[in-house]
């Protein structure tokens, strides 16, 4: 089916973290180039398109062959807005104006620069052969594990989950995952019904931890600068 699997990839123009945080440099290029080349590449995803307030970032895009058709309203762009609403607004738009109603939506956040093409296609092919309403990117949770999370109470350290042993060997505790933001895929039709990208019944997609940096900080800016320069070949 022609145009069945859409791409979308998030990008407002403001963040508190870090200035232009979705075209800030990495490794010589924007953020977001990472996420919209992988994008391009990957086989699966039919068309990628950018849902933006900026016209800074819009330009980016556009450059680095996404479509911009056209520009998220400011009240969508805040730092209290759900990405979901950003996501339906887009899908409404392209309904009503090109009669495009893709079957299956991927989230591409920018802020996962790691994330290659290959991960996309596996992700994509293994919710395909499912009978799952979404699919999810996980990475395994190293430390700390929430066994051995604590919290303060009237001045005292208490453990996070009341009947936790903190003292178990971590080897013997069970695995435990995090959403690391790269991959979101789903039904549109499941988008609508619950208004999430989480239906009633998700697939999980495991990535390793050198693909699952999310970029929050300048930290986390540093950790894939370093990764990219290794990928390269850098040192």
């Amino acid at each position: 089916m022609k145009d069945k699997i859409l791409g979308i990839v998030p990008a407002r123009g403001g963040s508190k973290s870090i200035k232009d945080k979705n075209i800030v440099p990495l490794n010589g290029k924007p953020l977001i180039y990472y996420t919209i080349s992988e994008s391009l590449k990957a086989q699966t995803i039919d068309r990628v398109i950018v849902s933006t307030d900026s016209p800074k970032i819009a330009k980016i895009t556009e450059s680095l062959g996404a479509e911009v058709p056209y520009m998220r309203p400011k009240y969508l762009a805040t730092d209290t807005s759900k990405t979901i609403d950003a996501v339906l607004h887009l899908l409404d738009f392209l309904a009503k104006t090109e009669n495009y109603e893709p079957e299956i939506v991927v989230l591409l956040q920018p802020t996962s620069p790691l994330r290659k093409s290959l991960h996309i296609d596996e992700a994509v092919g293994k919710f395909l052969k499912s009978d799952a309403e979404s699919l999810v990117s996980l990475c395994r949770l190293q430390e700390p594990h929430p066994y051995k999370l604590k919290i303060i109470e009237d001045g005292l350290v208490c453990p996070f989950f009341k009947n936790a042993d903190s003292s178990i060997p971590k080897q013997l505790l069970p695995d435990v995952y995090r959403l690391n933001g790269a991959l979101y895929i789903t039904y549109r039709s499941t988008l609508y019904n619950y208004k999430d990208f989480f239906g009633k019944k998700v697939l999980p997609y495991i990535m390793e931890d050198c693909y699952s940096v999310n970029i929050d900080s300048p930290i986390d800016l540093k950790i894939a600068d370093l990764i990219l320069k290794e990928e390269s070949g850098e040192f």
